[in-house]
């Protein structure tokens, strides 16, 4: 018999960590113009593992190839202002998927250099051009551009030869599993919102997309039985939270957010193929785990705001495929089948809390929770058996299962 396995892993562990403890910043009569504490997570992870394998020896009994592509993600996003006295124009608190840029292009350096009578085009204008006052004048432009998982998996065994026990079987498995915590919390202190656009922000947003594609594949000739699989399990756990909690705040307008997105895709698939073989069957599998927590809390808090916007807001979308074909023919086929699974389980709760907090504001106060969970599931499977001779069958199945708990309170 021969073999042949090829298996990737790929582990990423991150502790993201942007923390203000304990500090003064800012004056009541003197505040900074912005106060930005940004705690910033960007990965993509691609795993890949191929096996193939290709005999025409009679003499060797059969083959088999498998492929095993693993993706963990372990992310602890945190961004804490904590038993801190902050002053100023606007005071932005966040942890987040995605990426921080100045906001300043080349553009505005080529205009400011420009301003101050250098020529652009000369080789000294940079070496010689004051700048600063870009850096005074800007602020962080932020992109929720999201984490990307990928996991591909491919085994094809052939044998293209008699052999009285002969056979040849291909496997391809991929698993994806995240589990990320984003944290944007503040507690204890006070913070001094003032200004024209006197806003303050804290934010806890967390997006994943993840792929997984997997396929087996087997083909032999005059083979007693060819056998393919493939699976694919994709599991995710986001716990987002945005917190405030034992701070006394001043603000025109305060907005606290947790939110959670996800975009899971699983394509599982099979090819069982036999001539002159007693039979070819095969399977597909496709399993996609949700289970995460979003939540907006404000606790034990003093509040004195124009405007006061509480939300939690959880966006998920699964495609999961599983389809497989299995086919026999010639002189000697009997038997052909092919059976596939796909399986969406979902438990994602999304919460808005406030609670044993005094809250005195001039226009809205409002605690919004949306949860959209949207779900497709495709199985198919295709079973051939022609036979010549003797009496020969073919079989197939698909079963497709969606389940949805969790809970959505405000």
């Amino acid at each position: 018999i021969a073999a042949g396995a090829s298996i990737a892993v790929n582990k990423a562990t991150n502790d993201i960590n942007a923390i203000i403890k304990n500090s003064n910043c800012g004056t009541s009569t003197s505040g900074v113009n912005a106060v930005n504490n940004l705690a910033v997570s960007k990965l993509t992870q691609v795993g890949s593992a191929v096996s193939v394998g290709f005999t025409t020896d009679d003499q060797n009994l059969g083959i088999l190839e498998a492929a095993v592509a693993v993706n963990n993600v372990s992310n602890n996003v945190n961004a804490k202002i904590e038993g801190s006295d902050v002053y100023a124009n606007t005071i932005a608190n966040k942890a987040f998927d995605g990426e921080v840029t100045t906001g300043i292009t080349t553009q505005d350096y080529l205009e400011e250099l420009a301003d101050q009578g250098f020529d652009v085009n000369g080789t000294d204008a940079l070496a010689n051009a004051n700048v600063n006052s870009l850096y005074s004048n800007s602020q962080p432009v932020t992109t929720n551009s999201g984490n990307l998982i990928v996991g591909a998996a491919l085994g094809l065994g052939a044998k293209l030869a008699n052999g009285s026990y002969s056979g040849a079987g291909g496997a391809g498995v991929v698993i994806n599993n995240v589990n990320n915590d984003f944290v944007a919390k503040v507690s204890g202190g006070s913070l001094s919102v003032a200004g024209d656009n006197s806003n303050l922000n804290v934010e806890a947003i967390a997006d994943t997309k993840m792929i997984g594609v997997a396929t087996g594949i087997a083909a032999a000739s005059g083979s007693n039985l060819t056998i393919a699989g493939s699976g694919v399990t994709q599991t995710i756990h986001n716990d987002t939270k945005a917190l405030i909690e034992g701070t006394t705040i001043t603000a025109t307008d305060m907005f606290v957010e947790a939110e959670s997105k996800s975009n899971l895709i699983s394509v599982a698939g099979q090819v069982s193929a036999g001539y002159n073989a007693n039979a070819a069957v095969g399977a597909a599998v496709s399993i996609v785990n949700s289970d995460s927590d979003t939540s907006a809390t404000i606790n034990n808090a003093t509040i004195n705001a124009q405007d006061v916007i509480v939300q939690a807001i959880s966006n998920n979308e699964s495609m999961n495929v599983a389809i497989g074909l299995s086919v026999a023919a010639g002189s000697n086929a009997s038997l052909s089948g092919a059976g596939n699974v796909a399986t969406n389980n979902i438990a994602n709760d999304t919460t808005v809390t406030i609670a044993g907090t005094t809250i005195d504001a001039s226009g809205t106060v409002a605690a919004l929770v949306n949860s959209n969970e949207v779900l497709r599931n495709y199985g198919g499977a295709a079973s051939v058996s022609a036979n010549s001779g003797s009496l020969s069958a073919a079989l197939g199945g698909t079963v497709i299962v969606n389940t949805i708990t969790g809970n959505t309170n405000a």
